[in-house]
């Protein structure tokens, strides 16, 4: 190998480092909060088996979605960001857990997000 070649390959494996970065970095814009690391909880296209505490605090927001949904009358996204709201002054009112966006509760509550993180379990317990 000419030492030309050698010199692209060593560009070539940097440029691939700082582009593994930057998907981290924009995935931290993305979800609106600030992280040390890529660590988050991930979501898949097919539902969740939640179990345990997930499953039965999933349960209790299914049937509050619901019944949020017959009383105001709206669609399910449209009561997302309202919810998101809501559990923002939570949040801030009680200044335990973390403000979670309408994703993050669209995600949990269609079961696409495959490990809740704890800090977004207490937001939704707030709200519950």
């Amino acid at each position: 190998m000419t030492v030309s070649l050698k010199k692209q390959q060593k560009i070539i494996s940097g440029l691939s480092e700082t582009v593994k970065h930057l998907g981290y970095d924009i995935r931290e814009v993305r979800d609106g909060v600030a992280r040390s690391s890529n660590a988050g909880s991930g979501t898949s296209k097919t539902p969740q088996n939640y179990t345990g505490t997930i499953f039965e605090l999933w349960e209790e927001i299914d049937t509050l979605f619901n019944e949020k949904k017959r009383v105001e009358k709206r669609s399910m996204a449209r009561l997302y960001p309202k919810v998101a709201e809501e559990i923002r002054t939570l949040v801030i009112n009680h200044k335990r857990g973390i403000a979670i966006s309408d994703a993050t509760i669209r995600n949990f509550h269609k079961k696409t997000t495959k490990n809740p993180k704890e800090e977004t379990l207490d937001a939704l317990k707030l709200w519950k």
